[in-house]
């Protein structure tokens, strides 16, 4: 495996390195994977022995390596998987099929999320019926009929999985933070993004932990990886959740570029980025002195809820530039008295979490611990 060295430039800028998450700065010795591109720290690719994106990754891995870090699927699970149907999708005159082939009645989108997650990947969703919260992708790049917005980059790329030069005072980046205020702003009203392209399948995920991969992974998770480029996407997703005990919360995380949640009626938690908040009194730095490596941490107002009774919860991810995609999202409860940092994963099924380790390196005073609320099955979710 090569790579090609060189000194961070505008471009490489503000992406977050695979092995150590932590932001690459202009004039840093950085490593360009030849084979996926993606950027490095050079003392992280010499250090960890080559690429550590998850498009070269996987290949590397010792199969018998599995560790109890690994997300398990059952064969139960595997039973309950339904094959997906190609979706078709009216455009102008002719009508487009994506993206499975005749040849199969399997869903190749089902299989490929079945062998992330066996593989211990970090994963936005699978297609399955059991209780989660449902994530519908949007593409605020271009509408429903597939014509260029105001955020679409001209000149680059569908493949280009990186930020494009000047991305941070563009106004394709300007115009997608204004997209995101508008929706939250109108009660986080789905047909605000309605005039977006709109993702033909649906996934569902029982919790928002992904250490640093690749933002192209979620539009080739939904299966629109060959229309949907790496940038200025969003995925809300919608569902009921029940506490398992009464007491009042606060919702903790941190998101690149984007992690807003909503409880009953109320946005709880505004995690995004600096340059990408909506309400930056919704979300306070944790830490007195910042850390000096890995995300901050930021935590939202307090809120209560009662053990048995049932929730609406809404959770809004995006990426702006394109790059890496972060996002961890953590529940506290007041009654713990949590030693700061060491906060519990937010679950909806007890399961282990994901590259463990990259995140305890990169949380100050992480665990690894977890607290898991029930939610109700999501049964139309192969109706779409």
């Amino acid at each position: 495996m090569s790579a090609i060295r060189m000194s961070a430039a505008e471009r490489e800028a503000g992406v977050l390195c695979p092995h150590c998450g932590i932001e690459v700065v202009r004039g840093d010795a950085v490593a360009k994977c030849s084979d996926c591109g993606t950027v490095h720290h050079e003392s992280c690719w010499d250090g960890r022995g080559g690429c550590g994106s998850y498009a070269c990754a996987p290949a590397r891995r010792d199969a018998g390596g599995l560790t109890s870090s690994t997300w398990r699927i059952t064969t139960e699970e595997l039973q309950r998987v339904q094959p997906m149907q190609a979706a078709r999708v009216a455009i102008g005159g002719r009508t487009l099929s994506i993206p499975v082939t005749p040849r199969s009645r399997r869903s190749k989108l089902a299989l490929a999320a079945l062998l992330c997650a066996i593989a211990g990947i970090p994963f936005f969703g699978l297609r399955t019926n059991k209780g989660g919260l449902v994530g519908q992708l949007y593409d605020l790049k271009q509408t429903p009929d597939l014509k260029p917005t105001d955020m679409a980059a001209v000149g680059v790329e569908l493949s280009d999985p990186m930020p494009a030069p000047g991305w941070g005072k563009s106004a394709e980046t300007t115009n997608y933070r204004e997209a995101l205020v508008h929706f939250v702003k109108s009660s986080w009203n789905p047909s605000i993004l309605g005039r977006f392209y709109r993702a033909p399948n649906q996934l569902v995920t029982t919790q928002f932990f992904i250490p640093a991969l690749l933002a192209a992974e979620a539009p080739k998770a939904f299966g629109v990886e060959k229309i949907v480029a790496a940038r200025r996407w969003v995925i809300h997703y919608t569902g009921t959740v029940i506490p398992p005990k009464s007491g009042r919360f606060r919702f903790v995380g941190f998101g690149d570029d984007i992690l807003m949640v909503r409880m009953n009626g109320r946005t709880v938690l505004d995690a995004n980025l600096w340059s990408q908040r909506v309400q930056p009194e919704l979300g306070k730095p944790i830490y007195d002195k910042p850390p000096e490596h890995g995300p901050v941490l930021l935590a939202g107002p307090w809120f209560e809820l009662h053990a048995g009774e049932r929730a609406k919860m809404e959770v809004l991810i995006g990426e702006g530039p394109g790059g890496h995609f972060v996002s961890y999202l953590f529940i506290d409860e007041q009654a713990a008295n949590n030693p700061v940092g060491d906060y519990a994963v937010f679950q909806l099924k007890d399961s282990p979490l994901p590259d463990l380790a990259k995140a305890q390196r990169a949380i100050q005073n992480f665990t690894g611990k977890t607290l898991v609320f029930k939610a109700d099955d999501a049964p139309s979710i192969f109706s779409h």
